[in-house]
C-alpha cells in the first residue's frame, strides 16, 4: 500500500470567523466572502486539499516535496502534511504541490547497480 499518495480533494469545512471571514478547518485557508460551489468543475473555486495550505515561502522548514526528499536520499514516510496551490493553466489535472514531513522521512532503498560487461 502506498502511504504517500495525495489526498483526494473534497469539500471545505467552513466556519465563520469573528472578523467576518470564512475559514476552512481542513486546509486553513480563508476567504472574505463565502465560497460558492468548490467541487471540481464548480464555479472556478478550488476544492479542499484536505491538508493545510501554505504560501510558497510560508511553509515550515521541515515541509519538503518528494523531489526535495529524493534529492537528499530520502522518501516520504506517510502522506502529505501540507500543500501549495499553483494557480496556472499548465498544472491540470493536479494543481497542488504536496509537502511531506522531512523529520519522519526514511532513507531510500538503493538497489545495487548492475555490473557492466
Amino acid at each position: 500500500m502506498d502511504t504517500t499518495s495525495e489526498p483526494t480533494p473534497g469539500q471545505h469545512q467552513l466556519t465563520r470567523q469573528d472578523d467576518g471571514r470564512w475559514y476552512c478547518t481542513r486546509c486553513t485557508w480563508s476567504w472574505q466572502r463565502r465560497p460558492a460551489d468548490m467541487s471540481p468543475g464548480g464555479d472556478g473555486h478550488i476544492s479542499c486539499p484536505g491538508v493545510p495550505r501554505w504560501t510558497w515561502d510560508g511553509r515550515p522548514d521541515y515541509a519538503k516535496t518528494k523531489t526535495e526528499l529524493y534529492a537528499a536520499g530520502y522518501r516520504p514516510n506517510g502522506g502529505p502534511i501540507g500543500c501549495f496551490y499553483r494557480a496556472s493553466k499548465n498544472t491540470k489535472p493536479d494543481p497542488w504541490i504536496w509537502y511531506y514531513d522531512a523529520r519522519t522521512a526514511v532513507p531510500r532503498s538503493r538497489r545495487p547497480l548492475r555490473s557492466r560487461v
